[in-house]
């Protein structure tokens, strides 16, 4: 099964019907004003091609009444914005955000492209042609913290953005990151919809079935207070993911950057902290990213075991690390994200089928299991990485 994928802008004539050219439905998303309101399924009629324009239009009538208000302006100068992608050996995905950053609605931002421990050549040599003014960094020890912390330490901005090497940003994503910023002084740390980029193969229509990445299509921030929910800020996953966010340089410094030992949840790790060291989090939609979800079953089973496995690491550490009171809604995130694996997906997959084949939830399931109390040897690798480098070599790793 494939699924076309169409953008509806509100503002816009309807069209007058969609051929889905071979795809056997449509995922309609609705933008207004610059910014996702929702999305629908629409499946064509048996043996048909095409969706007419009457049911794109009673499917986009649904989402006239969502329409935000458009926001206030910022009431002072935008903050600088620094734009930082971290890869690793992933030359040929390269071009799909380095495009997408060129076609900003402005130009007015610093690009560096952290390249994580190369193999070669070829990621510096897609940078040199592609984009040219950007800075470019070698990390040479592996591990995406680790990259997104070089980064951290070469960008220049009062706000450090960060987004990934399989994603591309809409054309007002660096716009829309810093008025949020301007808008809400308060804030720490601003995410956005995260859209699938394309639907085309059974694994990514099951990583979109699962959830995907995106986090809602209404604004909203989150405060530190510890008022919604028996285990708020714990699940951390509400407030966004890797591929979107922005951090002031006041709540990075204060953080300290990224725990290079959480190299599968470093997003949800420092999202928490966020919030723990008292700012804000602003999920702003108009700040949207498009992501190309992984093509096989097997990149998904791998990815599965490893977010399974940087989950329950994550609360682990919370479990260890922090106060008795959010350390116990650590441990009782645990038995639901447990209980959620075995109840809700593990289960209905063995009765009548479910969002991932049950060999792949398992897998999640056994990731966890090897999370849970992994912190410790977590952190231990992650020390001897560093470790195995000269010295001299991990801390050089910046050239223009």
């Amino acid at each position: 099964m494939a699924t076309r994928i169409l953008d509806l802008d509100l503002a816009e004539p309807l069209p007058p019907e969609i051929r889905l050219d071979g795809a056997d439905r449509l995922w309609l998303v609705v933008w207004s004003a610059g910014a996702p309101v929702g999305a629908t399924m629409i499946a064509a009629a048996p043996g048909s091609d095409t969706i007419p324009g009457e049911t794109i239009a009673a499917a986009a009538a649904a989402f006239r009444d969502v329409q935000p208000a458009p926001p206030p302006p910022p009431a002072g100068r935008l903050p600088t914005l620094s734009v930082v992608v971290c890869t690793r050996d992933r030359a040929e995905l390269l071009p799909i955000v380095l495009d997408a950053l060129a076609a900003q609605s402005t130009d007015d931002f610093e690009l560096v492209i952290v390249d994580n421990a190369p193999r070669d050549a070829r990621t510096r040599h897609v940078v040199s042609r592609r984009a040219p003014h950007a800075r470019y960094v070698v990390e040479p020890v592996p591990g995406l913290p680790r990259a997104r912390n070089a980064g951290i330490r070469a960008a220049r901005g009062d706000v450090v953005a960060f987004t990934d090497d399989d994603c591309r940003p809409v054309p007002g994503w660096v716009e829309a990151i810093r008025r949020a910023f301007a808008r809400m002084p308060h804030v720490g740390c601003v995410t956005g919809p995260i859209l699938p980029l394309e639907l085309e193969t059974p694994a990514q229509e099951a990583m979109e079935a699962r959830g995907g990445f995106n986090r809602g299509f209404r604004p909203t921030v989150f405060a530190p207070e510890p008022t919604e929910g028996p285990v708020y800020p714990v699940q951390a996953w509400k407030f966004g993911a890797g591929g979107n966010m922005a951090f002031t340089r006041r709540c990075l410094d204060t953080l300290g950057g990224f725990d290079e030992a959480l190299w599968r949840s470093e997003d949800l790790d420092i999202f928490y902290r966020t919030l723990r060291a008292g700012f804000s989090i602003a999920f702003e939609p108009g700040a949207a990213v498009r992501h190309r979800h992984l093509r096989t079953w097997r990149e998904l089973a791998r990815r599965l075991f490893h977010w399974g496995w940087g989950y329950a690491t994550y609360l682990d550490k919370i479990a260890r690390a922090d106060t008795p009171e959010f350390a116990a809604r650590a441990r009782e995130e645990r038995r639901n994200w447990l209980r959620y694996q075995i109840r809700d997906r593990a289960i209905p997959a063995l009765r009548r089928g479910a969002d991932l084949p049950l060999p792949l939830i398992l897998l999640e399931i056994a990731g966890g299991f090897a999370g849970f109390g992994a912190y410790p040897r977590a952190r231990r690798t992650a020390v001897g990485r560093a470790r195995r480098l000269p010295a001299e070599s991990a801390a050089a790793g910046l050239s223009e």
